[in-house]
């Protein structure tokens, strides 16, 4: 089990490298300003967390219409 751990630990390491790498390219070779990157990963940020708000609110939705409609049944 603590190898799958490690592995999973190193999967999200490189991950991380990975997108850091992206990063730089776009800001040392193709002379994409820093402000604009922050920028970009700011809206980007806001778009995950609108998302994961509405899944919530869709899955509380949801989980209060089954309840309600299986009391219902009974």
């Amino acid at each position: 089990m603590a190898k799958g751990i490690k592995r999973y630990r190193r999967t999200v390491f490189l991950a991380v490298l990975a997108c850091a790498t992206l990063v730089w390219a776009a800001i040392e070779q193709f002379d994409i300003p820093a402000q604009e990157m922050a920028w970009l990963f700011a809206f980007s940020a806001l778009g995950v967390l609108a998302i994961i708000c509405a899944a919530a609110l869709v899955m509380g939705l949801w989980l209060g219409l089954r309840r309600l409609f299986g009391r219902r049944q009974e």
